[in-house]
């Protein structure tokens, strides 16, 4: 069965991972690397995820929008040992890849659609923290964009050893 050695971080609070291991991915060929924004209420905190990649395709936008809670982020994956990326500096689109003796541009963004215009769908609304039992929907919020889905997410973010935080949306 094939496999592939990949960086490991979760950084819940940067646009860097501050420590990174290396983990096998059994399975898969390819490393990920999801970064992005958490915006509760008017605070904006980027995050980064390196490690095995998931049932999502390469250069994908992943939004998640509900009253007072906004998540962006971007999923990439490469094809080499420990390709994925420990860095991401979105204003210049370099990225720094460890083990590799120079830097690699990637591709500009797509920006996505603007996500405040709304494109005629709603979806109901609720954001708690601390629980994943989900949470009651109190109104109605407007989709923009490519938002086309209402989701229910529920779960705990967490690095091994450590829960982060746990919520439902």
């Amino acid at each position: 069965e094939q496999s592939v050695k990949c960086n490991s971080c979760l950084d819940r609070t940067s646009d860097h991972c501050n420590s990174i291991a290396e983990v096998t991915c059994v399975g898969f060929s390819q490393c990920a690397t999801v970064a992005g924004f958490i915006k509760i209420g008017d605070v904006k905190t980027p995050f980064i995820y390196n490690g095995c990649p998931f049932d999502v395709p390469n250069k994908s936008w992943l939004f998640i929008s509900a009253k007072g809670f906004y998540m962006q982020s971007y999923v990439t994956y490469c094809s080499w040992e420990k390709c994925n990326m420990n860095y991401w500096k979105s204003h210049t689109h370099l990225v720094v890849y460890p083990n590799v003796a120079k830097q690699v541009s990637v591709d500009p963004f797509l920006v996505p659609q603007d996500a405040e215009t709304s494109n005629g769908l709603s979806c109901d609304s609720c954001y708690e923290e601390g629980t994943v039992e989900g949470c009651t929907a109190s109104e109605r919020i407007d989709c923009g964009g490519d938002q086309t889905i209402c989701v229910d997410y529920r779960g705990v973010v967490k690095n091994p050893g450590t829960v982060y935080s746990i919520y439902s949306v």
